[in-house]
């Protein structure tokens, strides 16, 4: 990002795709993987596998909420209303249910739906896989729809030190580089 700044951004000169999986070949000096990554990532939309990529630099990549129900969507509450705040995304609970932004949820399993903690509590009682009925309102009227639960997606990142690890040297290096750390002659680490 730091060179895409001083070829393009600093002097606001436009830049095309080639542009950037050009400067990427000359940040990482190496053209074959520039090719491959914009091969791989960029047209394709694919994401790259982000965890081995940030053991790199000594931090850990897994789940915020390993274990817990999650819908999909984000809710609000307009007095003992809640709604689903925002569109709704593919591949989510809501989503496959045919449930979107505006729908109101009355209630999710057994439990009515008046506050947007308690959408936290009803999901809080079931497991990824659990498939719950949720009763809804939405512009075309009031209906119950079957609604399988996942795992929440939700990713954190956590320094290797927090815990009790070290970082390598290795590690180390490649943090600060990535970080633009500037190092002492003298300092080996």
């Amino acid at each position: 990002m730091r060179r895409l700044w001083q070829k393009f951004g600093k002097n606001e000169t436009p830049y095309t795709h080639e542009d950037l999986k050009v400067t990427l070949a000359e940040v990482t000096g190496d053209e074959a993987f520039a090719g491959d990554f914009f091969a791989n990532y960029i047209e394709t939309g694919a994401l790259p596998d982000y965890g081995p990529l940030l053991a790199q630099a000594g931090l850990e990549l897994g789940p915020a909420n390993p274990g817990k129900a999650w819908i999909g969507g984000s809710f609000e509450a307009d007095g003992p209303v809640v709604k689903i705040a925002s569109n709704t995304v593919r591949r989510t609970p809501l989503y496959e249910a045919g449930l979107d932004r505006g729908d109101e949820i009355a209630r999710i399993g057994r439990f009515d739906i008046n506050s947007t903690g308690d959408v936290d509590t009803a999901l809080s009682r079931h497991e990824p896989g659990d498939t719950v009925d949720v009763a809804y309102v939405s512009r075309t009227g009031d209906g119950t729809v079957s609604v399988t639960l996942a795992e929440d997606p939700a990713l954190k990142v956590t320094r290797k030190e927090a815990g009790d690890e070290e970082l390598s040297v290795a590690e180390k290096r490649f943090r600060e580089d990535w970080l633009g750390v500037e190092r002492n002659e003298g300092d080996a680490g």
